[in-house]
């Protein structure tokens, strides 16, 4: 065995090697080429004593010097890999395995690098409960234990892991997976199976269904009408996308149709009267908020269109028509819409409720229908 004063001169004069041959062409080194020498000339003795985490620090202080226009060899990276391996980085590890090669040939670099792609597996872990991983095949080389460990520590932490794991057979919670280096990338995750469906249905999706819409009494829009309801179809399209595990944003557009509205002017006859045909299009947008068995979505909404009222006065000889909703003046308000979401298919029930107004008289729809995932199997 090689005695320590032995080995930290050895390690100093292969650490000082750029140094040796800046000197034979006359230059001399810089004091951040000279920090640098030194760094590596502890690594390498710190290495030898498997003090990894001197490794790790010096190789810190490295690439700060690197940011200051020091080259650093392939030899740095691989130490540094090393140490990030010797705590269960496998992800850090290999990254700076490939900027060793990238820094120049470095057979012991490849090797580790053939190896680890070789035993290990990109793996993300998605369990907000932090559940512990559990390694259910006990045969595990140390470096293949402590890349466990490391992902086990971040899972109880954050509730998540983005890594890689040796090859085996795992469970988090109550989910079993395999590890094989097959099924790339493994995505596994404990959260409740109608919320990542939920995340699935993000996207487009199709309205339909029968609504009620009633107006309020209205004042100074040439015909003063009374209440008026009517029944028809709604039709609508609408998207979302979910930005938390339940909420979301989203938006659409509905048209809404009724018939045979009955309304009752006020004023001089009081004498009921028929509206024939409504058409409205509102924009809406919407936050999202659930999953299954209820989502919820409020938002703003604008709506245009078409309702005339007919006013009559036998007595006093006058006829008159006006718009229920003054030309070019939108209704504003609110909707409200729930769905169902199912666990399975393509329908969801729904229910959107609205409440608007144009400045002079309150609008009330009340939808009942269904939605058409367009987006199944995403």
């Amino acid at each position: 065995m090689m005695h320590a004063p032995v080995l930290r001169w050895v390690c100093l004069g292969l650490a000082l090697g750029w140094g040796t041959v800046a000197q034979a062409q006359g230059e001399r080194m810089s004091p951040r080429q000279e920090q640098a020498a030194a760094l590596r000339a502890e690594m390498v003795e710190l290495s030898a004593r498997d003090a990894w985490r001197g490794v790790e620090a010096n190789y810190g202080t490295l690439l700060e010097v690197a940011a200051r226009g020091v080259r650093l060899g392939s030899t740095d990276h691989r130490l540094g890999a090393r140490a990030a391996l010797s705590r269960g980085d496998v992800d850090l590890c290999l990254r700076r395995l490939v900027l060793s090669q990238e820094a120049g040939v470095d057979p012991e670099a490849a090797a580790l690098l053939s190896d680890l792609e070789a035993r290990f597996a990109p793996v993300t872990l998605d369990a907000p409960d932090k559940p512990t991983l559990t390694v259910l095949d006990a045969s595990m080389s140390e470096d293949e234990t402590q890349a466990v460990g490391f992902a086990r520590d971040r899972l109880l932490e954050t509730g998540a892991f983005a890594g890689w794991l040796p090859l085996g057979v795992f469970q988090v919670g109550e989910r079993r997976f395999v590890v094989d280096g097959q099924d790339l990338p493994l995505i596994v995750t404990t959260r409740d199976a109608a919320v990542v469906r939920a995340r699935q249905r993000d996207g487009l999706v199709v309205d339909a269904g029968l609504g009620l819409v009633v107006f309020g009494s209205a004042a100074g829009r040439g015909v003063q009408a009374a209440p008026m309801t009517g029944f028809g179809p709604r039709f609508g399209v609408a998207w979302s996308r979910r930005m938390q595990d339940r909420l979301g944003l989203g938006g659409g557009v509905v048209f809404d149709a009724a018939w045979q509205g009955s309304a009752a002017t006020v004023g001089v006859a009081g004498q009921p009267d028929l509206v024939g045909r409504l058409g409205l299009v509102t924009l809406h947008g919407d936050v999202v908020y659930g999953a299954s068995p209820v989502q919820i979505a409020v938002g703003p909404a604008w709506t245009v269109g078409g309702a005339r009222a007919h006013a009559t006065c036998p007595d006093c000889g006058l006829e008159e028509s006006g718009p229920l909703v003054q030309a070019g003046v939108g209704l504003i308000g609110v909707q409200v819409v729930g769905a169902t979401v199912p666990r399975e298919g393509l329908w969801a029930g729904q229910l959107a409720v609205r409440a608007q107004t144009d400045g002079d008289r309150l609008w009330m729809g009340v939808a009942l229908g269904g939605r058409l995932l367009l987006n199944q199997g995403r």
